[in-house]
């Protein structure tokens, strides 16, 4: 087709945050136009399905956004990423199941395949892979090569699932740290330890403590003297500072 795929959707959603967002989005192979102008918001957490005939261009913008492809004019940023000059980024931080069944390497077991992925995903989370892997019973020790079609799509599903989303989790305790490091980023979540202030456990012999994050630090060293030892104190904050989260 000649024709392009243009936005069916409103255009300009507000503010945001937003996942996606292609501004006058083009894309030409030859003579063919497979995008042509496309403006689309994307929220995040939002689910978009891309429907159209064969050669609307809905390939095509998917694998823009991945970066993938170049485009010719226009703008994209996926996760606030433009993916023409930070694709390792964004892919990074995405799963993505593309449209041909094989994977990885033919040569790698399915073990293999999946370690080779985490290195490129920070945010990997490996109990999470076993997890998918033991629900889906995928074998581990598998040549990826003899894998039929439906297995190949479960590998995919874990590759592209088994990676968490990228929003910083920061816990605070007191706050009596000078740095401003127990401060989430903007976007990041913040956690409060200050309900979280249980003593659990003293273990006499090998002189450790099992608490909560919140547990102010003269605390401890108080209940520790009911055993003979001491927390080693930090005399410009023993009152106030907690164990965690500063």
């Amino acid at each position: 087709m000649t024709d392009t795929a243009t936005a069916a959707l409103p255009i300009d959603l507000g503010n945001g945050p937003f996942a996606v967002t292609t501004r006058g989005l083009a894309k030409q192979f030859g003579s063919t136009r497979a995008l042509d102008g496309l403006d689309l918001q994307v929220p995040e957490r939002a689910v978009y399905v891309l429907v159209g005939p064969n050669g609307a261009g809905k390939s095509t913008l998917i694998r823009t956004l991945m970066g993938l492809v170049g485009y010719q004019d226009g703008a994209v940023s996926v996760l606030g990423r433009d993916p023409a000059d930070r694709g390792a980024e964004v892919r990074a931080g995405i799963g993505y199941v593309p449209e041909d069944y094989r994977v990885g390497y033919a040569w790698m077991t399915v073990g293999r395949l999946l370690d080779h992925q985490a290195v490129y995903c920070p945010s990997w989370d490996a109990e999470y892979a076993r997890q998918l892997r033991s629900r889906y019973e995928i074998d581990p020790g598998r040549k990826c090569h003899t894998l039929s079609k439906g297995q190949s799509r479960r590998v995919q599903l874990v590759l592209a699932l088994a990676h968490r989303e990228g929003v910083p989790v920061v816990g605070r305790g007191s706050g009596t740290g000078l740095s401003g490091g127990a401060i989430a980023p903007e976007g990041g979540i913040q956690i409060a330890f200050t309900k979280m202030n249980h003593i659990l456990d003293v273990d006499v012999a090998n002189r450790t403590a099992t608490v909560e994050p919140g547990v102010i630090n003269l605390d401890l060293d108080t209940y520790a003297r009911k055993f003979g030892l001491r927390y080693a104190p930090d005399p410009s904050s023993q009152r106030a500072c907690s164990l965690g989260g500063n």
